[in-house]
């Protein structure tokens, strides 16, 4: 196999990881026992905690005000991760596999303060493997 095919086949096996990956966490999908009300957040938005907490009055009200809060910065920890994950494509076509590999990596630990099962990981693996193989830092 020639440099520049075996190139080609590790970005495809990057790319496949990242389109299987993108858009499977925007949120809260685990169960939770949040706060002293012990809510069960899972596959909760922030917007729909807000309405919760509109619905309601005194301290139930702020538990949910508190939650949607919550639930915002997990929001945008997986966008965030997202993020980082569309860089160490980016990154992997242009042959920067270091910086590849360090985008994949912050994802990785992003999406690790929330999941012990990482959606990322799948990358994160393809870009270390193509890191390893390309011999070369960059």
């Amino acid at each position: 196999m020639s440099l520049q095919a075996g190139h080609d086949q590790r970005l495809d096996e990057i790319r496949d990881r990242f389109a299987h990956a993108v858009g499977q966490w925007i949120g809260c999908d685990w169960p939770t026992e949040f706060g002293r009300r012990r809510l069960d957040l899972r596959d909760l938005r922030a917007d729909h905690a807000v309405l919760m907490a509109r619905a309601t009055a005194g301290t139930e009200a702020e538990a949910w005000w508190e939650a949607s809060r919550w639930l915002a910065r997990v929001e945008t920890e997986a966008l965030e991760a997202e993020a980082e994950a569309r860089q160490a494509i980016a990154k992997a076509e242009a042959g920067s596999w270091l910086e590849a590999l360090s985008h994949a990596r912050a994802a990785c630990d992003m999406e690790a303060r929330y999941h012990s099962q990482l959606i990322w990981q799948p990358l994160r693996e393809s870009v270390e493997s193509a890191f390893r193989k390309s011999g070369r830092p960059s």
